[in-house]
């Protein structure tokens, strides 16, 4: 049952604004400092595109500027993420 969990947790839009922010920075989603919740609420983030409304946000996250578009998109200073 864990593997299912870990799946689910991976299919979760901030965890994958995380892997593209780390894969950005070259180093492991472990490794990230500051953590992404501290710059912006992963569960908000959740939420916000949970529902049908066209939506899209940009923060910045270590002097990069982080693009959630309404398909889920991420973008990173304009570098399409998958």
């Amino acid at each position: 049952m864990e593997h299912q969990t870990i799946d689910q947790e991976r299919e979760r839009l901030s965890y994958r604004v995380v892997e593209a922010i780390a894969d950005a920075m070259d180093t492991d989603v472990i490794d990230l400092e500051p953590p992404l919740y501290s710059v912006i609420d992963p569960e908000a983030l959740e939420l916000l595109f949970a529902g049908s409304r066209s939506v899209a946000i940009r923060f910045e996250y270590n002097e990069q500027i982080i693009s959630v578009n309404a398909d889920r998109t991420i973008t990173i200073d304009d570098m399409v993420c998958d």
